[in-house]
């Protein structure tokens, strides 16, 4: 193998490893934005039943009503 074949290889393997290490950052990056949205999901599910709890009973009390009327 001549040194130029080296140096070749070398070039290659370095660019290999750059593509590799910006690949691993945008890996990351997206990772954070998926648990952010994650979060945000999960708060709003929350909220929803929360919600959902309420509006029940508010149904719950207004029958009680309509059958007492």
């Amino acid at each position: 193998m001549t040194t130029e074949q080296i140096a070749s290889n070398v070039r290659s393997a370095a660019d290999a490893t750059a593509q590799v290490s910006t690949t691993i950052a945008e890996v990351s990056r997206d990772a954070s934005e998926t648990d952010t949205a994650s979060s945000a999901v999960f708060a709003s599910a929350r909220a929803l039943s929360s919600e959902s709890v309420k509006l029940k009973r508010e149904v719950e009390r207004f029958l009680s009503m309509v059958r007492a009327a």
